[in-house]
């Protein structure tokens, strides 16, 4: 019977490498287009968190899941540039990177261009000296646009004058390229590693408060059990917003959303100092300056988000990192010391280096412009 335990927690484990591999896969290299190799990069990523799982599956058991998924991720980033550098050896399958004849052709220089051959004269017309009254070259007498003859002396009227200018042919080629931003790839990471953390925290969290529940209840120990309750309360809840905001982050790659979990954290703060400010006092525990912290650091996030500097950027990570050091300082005041209703609150600090990196990679990504028409461009020699 123990055979059989081990072998099925055995099986669940290699089922969760080989699905945290192939999810990665589908998620970062198919709909994202980061990097490339859709099949072989889960392939290296699963024999990557297998091989942990041999050294010790106990202990390394999370560790192969999520190293499986960060290395199929590295395994793409790595193909895509050793085979696709030039966008011509292999047919681009993600995303954004199309293979031949699926987008319009992108103009691109000439090879005649490319390999400096002056461009050809050629004669045009100037359509203004045709719409003009012209001179007649016998009697210096003006006559009408129409006339095809002189008035006076019936001279013919003269040929326009041709004007020189010059050429540079263009040509259109039929595959699309991708400006590389490796700023995106770490964006991912983060928000997939900070989603997966809070979904697991969930769990432990959520059986504390139900055993905290049964020791007020109890009236044993109410007083410090009310404040430890309030705040694994508070936590749980934070947990979900922040996983929520790290999944729109993902989704919608948009910076400001980020503001939903910094605001969320000084909220709870001042819900959890009126709840429970007749029990703080009695614990002579100060949530003035961690609330005032908090509050602090929400508005350099909301800065942040109207003014892209990265000096703004890093101030924004030192105000949430002190904030919540105070606050956990705080709450180890009231004898909280549970490791689980604490560690949510670092999301603060997850969340403001989020928002740095989709700033870094939003800078870092250079549209890509093609010409608007296939035509040769002509430039007039004055």
């Amino acid at each position: 019977m123990l055979q059989g335990l081990f072998e099925e927690m055995a099986t669940v484990l290699l089922g969760g490498v080989c699905a945290s591999a192939f999810l990665a896969s589908l998620i970062f290299i198919r709909a994202l287009g980061i990097g490339e190799g859709p099949v072989i990069s889960p392939i290296i990523g699963a024999a990557a968190g297998i091989g942990l799982l041999l050294i010790s599956p106990t202990n390394l058991g999370v560790v192969a899941i999520v190293a499986a998924a960060v290395i199929t991720v590295i395994a793409a980033i790595v193909i895509d540039k050793l085979f696709y550098v030039s966008g011509k050896d292999l047919a681009k399958t993600s995303g954004n990177q199309t293979a031949q004849n699926t987008q319009p052709m992108q103009t691109v220089q000439s090879e005649a261009a490319a390999q400096n051959i002056p461009p050809q004269p050629v004669q045009l017309v100037d359509k203004a000296q045709e719409n003009a009254d012209w001179e007649c070259v016998g009697c210096h007498k003006m006559n009408t646009p129409d006339a095809k003859f002189c008035r006076y002396c019936g001279t013919k009227k003269p040929e326009a004058a041709p004007v020189k200018a010059y050429f540079t042919p263009v040509v259109q080629s039929d595959v699309t390229y991708k400006t590389g931003n490796p700023m995106k790839v770490f964006f991912f990471i983060v928000a997939a590693v900070g989603i997966i953390a809070n979904l697991m925290m969930l769990g432990s969290v959520s059986s504390h408060k139900d055993s905290l529940k049964e020791l007020v209840d109890k009236n044993y120990y109410y007083t410090l059990n009310k404040i430890e309750y309030d705040f694994v309360g508070y936590s749980f809840i934070l947990l979900i917003v922040s996983a929520a905001a790290y999944l729109c982050m993902a989704i919608f790659r948009k910076k400001p959303i980020g503001l939903v979990c910094a605001f969320v954290g000084p909220l709870f703060a001042v819900l959890f100092s009126i709840n429970s400010s007749d029990l703080i006092s009695q614990l002579n525990v100060k949530m003035t300056l961690p609330i005032a912290a908090l509050s602090a650091a929400f508005v350099v996030s909301v800065l942040y988000c109207f003014f892209d500097k990265l000096w703004l950027g890093i101030i924004n990570i030192c105000a949430v990192s002190g904030a919540v050091y105070l606050l956990l300082n705080a709450v180890n005041k009231a004898n909280i010391n549970y490791k689980e209703p604490t560690m949510p609150w670092l999301n603060l600090c997850g969340n403001a280096v989020l928002m740095l990196l989709m700033a870094l990679a939003a800078r870092r990504d250079k549209p890509q412009t093609a010409e608007n028409s296939a035509s040769a461009s002509v430039q007039q020699v004055v």
